[in-house]
């Protein structure tokens, strides 16, 4: 089924109903260099300090620097640096 809005012509949204899917996003593996990038820090008010890897496994900072041999300290510090900038509408661009 196609929707005709005149000059522009929109897809209908594909039925999924007789797939026994719930995500098939999740069947893609992601690249090593993205898994590796810190996707959140955790710190419990029992003082146990978790880092969420960019695969989204829940990891302590030994098991981050053995699995991955990267500090997530300093990452993590460089994309809040990052986001910081970008919410002050800083021009220029960071490499």
């Amino acid at each position: 089924m196609v929707l005709d809005l005149g000059c522009v012509v929109m897809p209908s949204k594909p039925d999924t109903s007789k797939f026994d899917v719930i995500d098939w996003l999740a069947c893609l593996g992601l690249p090593e260099y993205v898994q590796r990038i810190p996707a959140g820090h955790m710190l419990l008010v029992t003082g146990e300090e978790y880092w969420i890897d960019g695969g989204g496994a829940h990891l302590s900072f030994d098991q981050y620097m053995k699995k991955w041999n990267v500090n997530p300290k300093i990452v993590w510090q460089a994309i809040k640096l990052y986001r910081a900038k970008k919410k002050s509408h800083n021009k220029i661009a960071m490499l």
